[in-house]
């Protein structure tokens, strides 16, 4: 699924630049993000809940360094389509052991070994209308959408012995994937503070909420710019990344977050 949304970014931006005669850019950088991902499962009726930290109990990386790809193309003096991709691969390999049990007079001992991928691809396509212009300030209305790719595969084995020889053992392996689209409008500004150096930000949100479901997705970004000629600019950049998902009945209560952030570097290239 991953390459089918690499095909998507490299498919667009060969098919505008063929249609339109105007400026196109490319951006190509680094985000250093610090993640956080949780999830947690209730039975209201039995009052449990069990709550899980991927970084803390699964032992997936929090700070992990990731690409990130733009192509933009201007058509006119006030309107663009964009699309960007970035990602977040992360592996986790760990082992626990029990301590030793006693029972009728036998010593059981039980050893698990959790071997885990979870890769998460983004690519936002959109447009921008420029709302707002002047000589050091443009601000522009943006309509788009996330194509949010979720990929886990792994697998679990586990045994219990009993004097040093297995007693009982198992080995289970598994894959899922999962693409969701998720609409959403935004703004992003930019402020010119000297003839080569400038401000620049960007917000995108989505919110859905019904009787049983609640989401959510925040992209927000600020920096500052630095042209270093007339085609080439360099970007640094602060970056978070939040998507939540939340669904309760009087049977189940499940939610999941995830969220990224730190700080980019970029260059971006203007044809």
């Amino acid at each position: 699924m991953m390459k089918k949304l690499k095909l998507c970014l490299i498919t667009a931006s060969i098919l505008t630049s063929s249609a339109y005669a105007g400026d196109l850019s490319v951006t190509l950088g680094g985000v250093y993000n610090s993640a956080n991902s949780n999830a947690s499962l209730g039975i209201p009726i039995l009052g449990a809940k069990l709550k899980v930290d991927a970084e803390s109990h699964l032992d997936l990386a929090e700070k992990n360094l990731s690409p990130y790809v733009k192509i933009e193309y201007n058509f006119d003096s006030g309107n663009s389509v964009y699309m960007d991709w970035r990602s977040l691969h992360r592996h986790a390999r760990t082992s626990v052991s029990s301590d030793p049990i006693k029972i009728l007079g036998s010593e059981f001992k039980a050893n698990a070994t959790l071997d885990l991928n979870l890769d998460i691809d983004i690519a936002r396509i959109g447009y921008a209308h420029r709302i707002i212009s002047t000589d050091n300030f443009d601000l522009n209305a943006m309509l788009g959408v996330h194509l949010i790719q979720l990929s886990g595969k792994g697998g679990i084995s586990a045994n219990i012995n009993e004097g040093g020889q297995d007693w009982l053992s198992f080995n289970t392996k598994g894959k899922k994937n999962s693409l969701a689209p998720m609409p959403n409008i935004g703004v992003r500004g930019s402020y010119r503070l000297t003839q080569n150096l400038g401000l620049s930000s960007h917000l995108e949100a989505f919110m859905l909420s019904t009787r049983l479901f609640d989401g959510h997705l925040i992209d927000f970004n600020f920096g500052a710019y630095y042209q270093i000629t007339d085609s080439l600019i360099l970007n640094a950049s602060y970056n978070h990344y939040e998507i939540g998902v939340e669904y309760g009945d009087s049977l189940l209560n499940a939610n999941m977050g995830v969220d990224f952030s730190g700080p980019m570097l970029a260059l971006q290239y203007k044809f």
